[in-house]
């Protein structure tokens, strides 16, 4: 069974959730279980006629060959952008739905305080891991760095790996006062 979300998982009939042996979480605007060689060719369900469509995907769009296969490749490109700590349930982005989909599809009887408690454990270690992932990069930038300049190579105008602490906007259109 394949769901968008807890809540299309919940609209369910009791007796389909309970037949459940399987529950496949995908939102339907992630592109990366859309793509495929196929897309190239062949028209997918998913763009069939607009009155048929899942939620999420436009109405406008036409299939083209090809073109379709290149735009959802583009796609691929954003489908993993997030920011650590806020979790979302859109495009490639499962983590808010974690939790809540493992306890209704293993049927666990746990607390929603308890699935807080993950959650919130969930975040915090995600930004754990964001901070110590760009401590070793600014490191391994500093070694490679140092390595060049040892063989006599002007660094200056090597562009930077890593970015310098700044404040981010939730919104990446929002713009962010210095």
């Amino acid at each position: 069974m394949e769901v968008e979300g807890i809540e299309a998982f919940r609209a369910l009939p009791t007796e389909q959730r309970e037949r459940a042996r399987i529950v496949l979480l995908t939102h339907m605007r992630d592109p990366i279980p859309k793509f495929g060689a196929p897309l190239i060719i062949q028209q997918p369900p998913w763009l069939g006629p607009p009155q048929t469509r899942p939620p999420g995907i436009p109405r406008e769009i036409t299939y083209s060959p090809g073109v379709t296969f290149l735009h959802t490749a583009v796609d691929l490109l954003n489908a993993e952008r997030v920011m650590p700590g806020e979790f979302e349930a859109y495009g490639h982005d499962y983590r808010k739905d974690i939790a809540e989909m493992v306890r209704a599809a293993y049927r666990l009887q746990v607390a929603d305080e308890v699935v807080e408690r993950v959650e919130k454990a969930l975040r915090e270690r995600e930004l754990q891991w964001a901070v110590k992932r760009g401590e070793v990069a600014a490191k391994v930038e500093a070694s490679v760095r140092e390595g060049l300049e040892g063989l006599g190579v002007d660094t200056s105008s090597v562009p930077s790996l890593t970015t310098p602490e700044r404040d981010v906007a939730p919104d990446p259109y929002a713009a962010v006062p210095h």
